[in-house]
């Protein structure tokens, strides 16, 4: 068995001909002379791993790191940049600790606090005092590229780097950036942990109190999380104070939506809300319980909301909140997160209400009978109840929906088999990228897999993730009301946490029953990365027992019966099955990190 030291050389050969991001630049051929001695070649080392994905590989390279940071602080040869290079050294050993943290503690919530400590520990330090150190070296200051990067002595290169690259953030106006960047971290951190105040009360003591926002995207971020905090916290301790009283009778139902900006009030406006008006929607979920529609929103959101007419249609079935927040906060460019924290806050509603959980995109169109039909698998045990969907080209379905399903008296009621056929013929070309025999497929991360049936048009899937569209009141209580990264992704093992609550689940696996479309642009930006097969299987062991769980299942996106002969069948079974073995592979090295593709049991 190969060590991580043994790998080195091979791993650098293979990459300096096309470095792995920035990180590995500076260093170039010097790297193989130095190893295995310099602690800061195996941060570097541990940066390329992070960045291909290898996050198991990286651990180990940090700890070794480490490991050397502490013996050379043990030496007692005289050299004066010593002291200021190894405590930037175990600050970058913290940081990098900590952006290696914040992936793996998706897939094992118990990281969290490991995280949340190791932040602290970083956001103790000050990377500005430590630049500030080295700016009284004398031999530092003078010929920017002084001391040379051929000197002998990997300190003062160290001191070298640091010093010019601080230097550069001073000019630009960014000096204390570093430091900014580790408090937005620990606050995200705490509000995953569900500790809300003590993420408010980092913005209330240096540096935060001296800092005054500029104009790039880390510090306009930053600037924001105070009003976030500000909104947030309140609202988590009194979910219910502004909200309409809940009925006495019958179980509860809280449909939570998060919603800002013209596109997708449109989008609402054209088709989730006239697709809830059909029969076997909120008409029926009104007959089994008292259904709270609860929407999230700018206070300009409201006022469009208010005018419009299928929400006023809406309240004959159900009562509907409008929750407003701070308009400031969609200036951020991390949507993920405000919408998470919103959804959190529609979550703390339903939790404190002891009612069962919708979630409902603004961007989706609904079959007729989708809230029937996922209610009746809850009715039947199902505690969370998941729904495959598929992105469709808004653009071509509108028109064509429009045409054949046209609205009557503000209602678009299509059944599942009719709106399934009509799908299929619009699927976005972002699609694609996830069909396993395309040669478009540039998905490091398969959120879903796709293998085109015999019938044109028709399509087998797995996925690691498929939406959890309806929690029941049960596992509701489960929930920590912490923030999570994403509803299909975070925030499930949040509330699946054993194999009898995963036993508890049910995917709906053929479409025709029912299904949703998400509507999307057809001119949608991703960043495309070539497909490979072991970065998207330590990817999948990331997410957790239920994404395994999940990809597990083969669900048919097809209007047109299986055919037992069909090669797709087999394909799908062989991909499948190689990824599960080499995620099992992945999870016998995964021994301190505790990342797992099963629960116990």
């Amino acid at each position: 068995m190969t060590t991580l030291r043994d790998d080195l050389p091979r791993f650098l050969k293979e990459l300096r001909p096309a470095p792995v991001g920035e990180a590995l630049v500076p260093l170039g051929g010097q790297l193989l002379e130095e190893l295995p001695q310099d602690p800061g070649f195996w941060l570097h080392y541990a940066d390329a791993c992070r960045e291909r994905d290898d996050f198991w590989e990286a651990q180990r390279a940090v700890e070794e790191a480490s490991r050397l940071i502490d013996e050379a602080r043990n030496d007692d040869s005289p050299n004066p940049i010593l002291d200021p290079v190894l405590d930037y050294l175990y600050w970058r050993k913290l940081q990098l600790e900590g952006e290696l943290l914040k992936v793996l503690a998706r897939g094992n919530p118990a990281l969290q606090g490991h995280l949340v400590e190791v932040l602290r520990r970083l956001a103790a330090l000050s990377y500005a005092d430590i630049c500030r150190t080295l700016e009284g070296v004398e031999g530092l200051e003078g010929d920017p590229s002084a001391p040379s990067l051929d000197t002998g002595n990997r300190w003062w290169r160290h001191a070298a780097r640091v010093h010019h690259h601080s230097k550069r953030q001073a000019r630009s106006g960014i000096e204390y950036q570093p430091d900014l960047l580790v408090i937005q971290d620990l606050a995200t951190a705490l509000m995953g942990a569900g500790r809300f105040q003590e993420a408010q009360q980092l913005f209330s003591r240096p540096p935060f109190t001296t800092f005054v926002p500029g104009n790039t995207r880390a510090e306009r971020d930053l600037a924001w999380f105070p009003t976030l905090l500000g909104w947030l916290s309140p609202f988590l301790q009194h979910p219910l104070k502004n909200l309409t009283p809940f009925g006495a009778v019958g179980p509860r139902y809280v449909i939570g939506m998060v919603v800002w900006g013209e596109a997708f009030l449109d989008s609402l406006e054209q088709f989730p809300l006239p697709s809830l008006l059909a029969p076997g929607n909120l008409p029926y979920l009104q007959s089994v319980g008292d259904v709270r529609f609860l929407l999230f929103t700018t206070e300009s959101g409201a006022e469009r909301l208010g005018r419009m007419r299928a929400l006023q249609e809406i309240r004959t079935f159900a009562t509907v909140d409008i929750v407003t927040f701070p308009g400031t906060l969609t200036a951020t460019k991390d949507t993920y997160k405000l919408m998470s924290s919103m959804h959190l806050a529609a979550m703390a509603v339903a939790k404190t209400a002891q009612s069962h959980f919708l979630f409902l995109a603004p961007d989706i169109i609904l079959a007729d009978n989708f809230l029937q039909v996922i209610d009746q698998r809850m009715q039947s045990g199902a505690e969370v109840v998941f729904v495959p969907g598929v992105m469709l080209q808004l653009e071509t379905f509108r028109q064509e929906q429009a045409q054949c399903f046209p609205p009557v008296g503000g209602v678009i009621s299509i059944p599942p088999k009719e709106l399934l056929a009509l799908g299929l013929r619009h699927l976005h070309p972002f699609v694609k990228q996830a069909y396993v025999y395309s040669p478009v497929n540039r998905r490091p991360s398969a959120s879903v897999l796709m293998w085109p049936l015999k019938h044109e048009g028709d399509y087998l899937v797995h996925g690691f993730h498929h939406t959890p569209y309806l929690v029941s009141a049960q596992a509701m209580q489960r929930y920590d009301e912490s923030l999570f990264f994403t509803i299909d992704g975070e925030f499930l093992l949040k509330i699946i946490r054993s194999k009898e609550e995963l036993d508890a689940c049910h995917l709906l696996t053929d479409l025709r029953e029912t299904n949703y479309f998400e509507l999307s642009k057809g001119n949608r930006f991703d960043f495309p990365i070539e497909f490979d097969m072991t970065r998207l299987c330590q990817w999948g062991l990331l997410q957790g027992p239920v994404a395994t769980w999940l990809v597990r299942q083969k669900v048919r996106i097809a209007s047109f019966s299986e055919d037992p002969q069909d090669p797709a069948l087999k394909a799908s079974t062989e991909v499948v099955e190689e990824i599960l073995r080499e995620m099992e592979s992945l999870e016998s090295k995964d021994v301190k990190l505790a990342h797992a593709s099963t629960f116990p049991g």
